[in-house]
């Protein structure tokens, strides 16, 4: 039982991880915009 918590909370580790990188990905678009309000430039700076 002891290592089926240990794989789940290292799981819940990378998936918290992932979230984290995934909300400062979101925040660093929003300041783009906010910053350049033309979407489309946006857009292909994020395609790059």
């Amino acid at each position: 039982m002891n290592k089926t918590l240990s794989v789940l909370e290292r799981r819940n580790q990378r998936i918290a991880a992932r979230l984290r990188r995934i909300q400062g990905q979101l925040a660093a678009l929003e300041r783009s915009l906010n910053a350049e309000p033309d979407f489309t430039l946006l857009l292909q700076r994020v395609a790059e």
